[in-house]
């Protein structure tokens, strides 16, 4: 049997959050994000 599938859509906090959690379960996790990089905007001087 394949395993099961997980889409996660966005790249922010939450999305990184879901995708960090599942790391451990036996699932296949895909993370679409619009941009090509991650950036915190906070850090940015």
């Amino acid at each position: 049997m394949a395993r099961p599938r997980v889409l996660i859509l966005g790249g922010g906090f939450g999305g990184l959050h879901a995708a960090r959690r599942l790391r451990n379960e036996d699932v296949d996790v895909t993370v679409l994000e619009r941009g090509t990089s991650h950036v915190f905007q906070p850090l940015l001087y």
